[in-house]
């Protein structure tokens, strides 16, 4: 059984290691997980597990109660700082056996850690990108080193950084190919070109849901835009309610009668007259999660529906309810963003939707094919977990995009070997570093300043060929939360390079004058610009 030559494997080896463990969705990822651990407390020691959401906490938990008769702790920000306090001093004291958490988790102090599992590796959850910034499963390798333990990260789709430390051999790679219960679903693009549709739903995707729902199964349908509508616009004059903190437009939230702004999250009332002509023609273009549920509601009258996103779902309390009634059956239709996708085992899902992806096609993030694929991946690996034969249906207006077409004929792994060629040609990571340093201030022009004078503080002290150093460009999000954002992105091939320049340069920078009117950070290896 191939989970069992796994994990004698990984035990034949207790010094540390970062073992990379790829598993097709329904695999068997977490029973691996489970075994590994069972050794580790028959040794005595202590596990850390990371998860990227709060949401996988409960699922997890549950599981692991279940196996074990130990004490487990579930570690993360929702926690006030008493709770976080005594979870560290048990923690230190060796008085609990296994800990589950969010990044934040990986600072914890054992007694005697002896393994350390990432779960989703290639999550961007595990990037903090706000002050200072790490990655908690890079942090989590250097931790597992210093303590010369074991280290699991397993996901469905690797990262294209993990493939690489494969390829290079920093990682070692193990494979579970096969669903111990049920076979991969299967995949169908529908063309929405010239199809009549409600609420971005085709009447074949309704004929689909209404089959599955007659079987007595259950159905997910998959959007990553929460709120009932991304726009507000009048209907006179054409002028968009618009957060002046950010440049960005209001999300209507029809449920909580507000307008919110998803960059700082500022709300408002919803507005009854336009601001700019008076007029009381407000109208609202697109749809989130919350009009797709009112939709299916008026589809599907009689059919039980559940929500899950951020608005739905304030506490883990909310969401194991939320989680339980779905398992139960009491919800029959599954609506959500991301939240509802990651790494959730519901055997009774025989249909997955995905809705309104076409914007990642045309999107200017060099990373954008890669997240799409995981994604993709992700979120159909929801269907046919158990004997029943599960089905993707993926809505699009470009079924021939060659990044759709090239994902569905060759599948994830050859997929993002195909992306690597590419980063490798065009010299971008993981084939490069990137450091960007990022800069924000009250007007724009003193983090503009700021950066110029670290640019030829930079070129002063090295003239290294195959250091690329761009002028201070706006970030991608130029305006947010009232701050303008610049950044001046720093690329080379050594990473060690990198790293003693920064170290070298760091006070040199501290004593730039506009360094008092901004605030400055610096990010290594950023998966956002």
């Amino acid at each position: 059984m191939e989970q069992s030559r796994i994990i004698e494997r990984i035990l034949e080896d207790k010094k540390f290691i970062p073992w990379l463990l790829v598993g097709i969705t329904g695999s068997g990822k977490t029973e691996v997980y489970l075994r590994l651990i069972e050794n580790t407390l028959i040794l005595g020691k202590q596990t850390l597990m990371l998860v990227p959401e709060i949401s996988l906490t409960p699922q997890t938990t549950k599981r692991f109660n279940e196996r074990f008769n130990v004490p487990i702790e579930v570690l993360h920000s929702s926690l006030n700082n008493r709770e976080k306090f005594f979870i560290w001093e048990r923690s230190k004291n060796g008085e609990n056996a296994i800990v589950i958490g969010t990044r934040s988790a990986l600072f914890t102090n054992f007694k005697d850690l002896g393994l350390i599992i990432v779960d989703e590796e290639h999550d961007n959850s595990y990037k903090q990108q706000n002050g200072w910034c790490y990655h908690a499963r890079n942090m989590a390798i250097w931790r597992a080193k210093k303590e010369k333990i074991p280290i699991i990260m397993g996901t469905a789709t690797p990262s294209l950084e993990s493939l690489f430390n494969v390829e290079i051999g920093k990682y070692r790679r193990i494979d579970l190919t096969k669903r111990p219960k049920g076979i991969l679903p299967s995949h169908y693009v529908h063309d929405l070109k010239g199809k009549p549709l409600i609420c971005n739903l085709s009447r074949s995707l309704i004929q689909n849901i209404k089959y599955h729902i007659s079987q007595n199964n259950q159905v997910m349908l998959f959007l990553n835009r929460r709120g009932y509508s991304p726009i507000l616009i009048c209907h006179k004059c054409g002028y968009v309610s618009e957060c002046l903190r950010c440049d960005h437009y209001y999300t209507l939230h029809r449920n909580k009668k507000k307008i919110e702004c998803h960059y700082c999250n500022q709300q408002l009332p919803i507005p009854i007259q336009c601001s700019n002509c008076s007029s009381n023609r407000l109208i609202s273009l697109g749809f989130g999660t919350e009009k797709l549920e009112e939709k299916i509601r008026q589809i599907f009258p009689n059919i039980p529906v559940s929500r899950i996103d951020k608005d739905t779902i304030k506490n883990t309390k909310l969401l194991q309810q939320k989680l339980s009634l779905i398992r139960e059956k009491k919800a029959r239709i599954l609506i959500g963003t991301q939240m509802l996708a990651k790494g959730h085992h519901f055997p009774n899902v025989t249909l997955v939707a995905l809705m309104d992806i076409d914007g990642v096609f045309f999107s200017n993030d060099y990373r954008a094919s890669e997240k799409f694929a995981q994604l993709f991946t992700q979120v159909s690996g929801r269907a046919g977990r158990s004997e029943k034969k599960g089905e993707v249906i993926l809505q699009t207006y470009h079924p021939k995009h060659p990044v759709l077409s090239s994902l569905l004929r060759k599948g994830y792994n050859e997929f993002a070997l195909e992306i690597l060629k590419e980063r490798k040609e065009f010299l971008l990571p993981p084939y490069s570093n990137h450091v960007i340093i990022r800069s924000e201030d009250l007007q724009g022009s003193f983090s503009l300043i700021f950066l110029k004078k670290v640019k030829k503080i930079i070129l002063k002290h090295t003239k290294d060929k195959r250091l690329y150093l761009s002028d201070p460009i706006p970030s991608v999000k130029p305006k947010k939360r009232g701050l303008f954002r610049w950044l001046l992105l720093i690329q080379h091939d050594s990473k060690s390079f990198l790293n003693f320049l920064l170290s070298n340069l760091t006070q040199k920078i501290q004593k730039v004058p506009e360094r008092k009117q901004v605030r400055w950070n610096i990010d290594v290896d950023p998966i956002e610009h």
